[in-house]
């Protein structure tokens, strides 16, 4: 498996859907895997801190994922169970959790 990607995602094998904005990417692998790379000032690469990443990390906690969409600085992923996930920057309730608190990990 390589993981290698640039943020133009020229290895796009294995690769089902690619989200990029202007600072990360977030890809969703054919395995179901949600993988993210660049700014992450808020955890909105979801790989549990905020540091910005040069390569490729995987989401924690995320299995059979169907779908990814990205905000300016939050991010979300549609399970094949119906559950949405969020992670990310939290200041005006963007995540649906309840708070207004930023999530380094992804939360239902």
């Amino acid at each position: 498996m390589n993981l290698t990607w640039g943020c133009g995602c020229a290895n796009t094998n294995h690769i089902a859907i690619r989200r990029c904005c202007a600072s990360r990417c977030i890809v969703l692998r054919s395995n179901n895997t949600v993988w993210g790379w660049g700014n992450n000032a808020y955890g909105q690469l979801g790989n549990g801190n905020n540091t910005s990443q040069s390569a490729p990390v995987q989401v924690l906690g995320l299995g059979n994922i169907v779908k990814v969409a990205i905000g300016e600085y939050h991010t979300m992923a549609l399970a094949s169970d119906g559950k949405v996930w969020a992670w990310g920057m939290n200041h005006f309730g963007q995540l649906g959790d309840g708070t207004l608190s930023a999530r380094r990990v992804a939360v239902p």
